[in-house]
């Protein structure tokens, strides 16, 4: 998919109330429509219907249709990181950290506390990427997850660039977005189960006990002893 490509205009700011409202419409409308349609299928028309305003808003506040995809996609990062920095807890053992961390992570990843286009945006970015998921790749996946690499390398005995160590990280990242990327299913998976309601939290309990034990057996092998 072709990415947005950087403009170099540069737009004035409406100093006014209307503007700045006008300006917020726009992001939480070209959110929703991004996030369903996609960069490529979502139309500018569209989202000036929606937001009831001109295709002149646009030009006026972004410049372009890829200047506002890049401000949503900034604004959908922006809410990830209103709870504060997605890093391993400093204390506690190292099991106790993984809890802390997942718990954190469950509530970014599926949590009522964003805009549901938000987090839909994000799991579109990375199937179809445009240039905007390399910032968020360098500024936020990537610290995330070799923080939490740091601490499954602990609980293995292991180097932090060692390979299994990294594919372990994935393996407990990739739990926590399944209950994003296929949330559909899940409702319909769980439906009429005890574990239908499940909190993020609860989620979250599970995948730590599940990954630790799953971290521990793999350490016992490698001092020859079965799990």
């Amino acid at each position: 998919m072709a990415a947005p490509a950087p403009t170099n205009r540069t737009i004035a700011h409406d100093p006014g109330e209307q503007g700045v409202a006008t300006r917020a419409r726009l992001l939480e409308v070209a959110g929703e429509e991004f996030a369903k349609r996609g960069f490529q299928d979502a139309t500018v028309r569209e989202i000036c219907r929606r937001a009831g305003v001109n295709i002149a808003s646009i030009n006026y506040h972004f410049g372009d249709k890829a200047g506002l995809y890049r401000e949503v996609f900034r604004t959908a990062v922006m809410r990830f990181k209103e709870g504060g920095k997605l890093a391993v807890p400093p204390q506690g053992t190292a099991e106790e950290r993984l809890k802390g961390f997942l718990h954190v992570f469950m509530d970014r990843v599926t949590g009522k506390n964003h805009p549901a286009w938000a987090p839909t945006l994000m799991m579109r970015e990375m199937i179809e990427p445009t240039e905007a998921l390399d910032e968020v790749v360098q500024s936020m996946i990537r610290p995330t997850f070799f923080g939490l690499a740091g601490l499954v390398a602990e609980l293995l005995g292991r180097a932090s660039d060692d390979a299994v160590v990294l594919r372990a990280t994935a393996s407990v990242v990739s739990q926590c977005l399944w209950y994003r990327h296929s949330a559909h299913v899940v409702k319909r998976l769980f439906e009429g189960t005890s574990v239908q309601d499940d909190t993020p939290g609860q989620r979250a309990d599970h995948i730590a006990s599940f990954s630790i034990a799953a971290l521990s057996c793999l350490r016992q092998q490698d001092g020859g002893a079965a799990c």
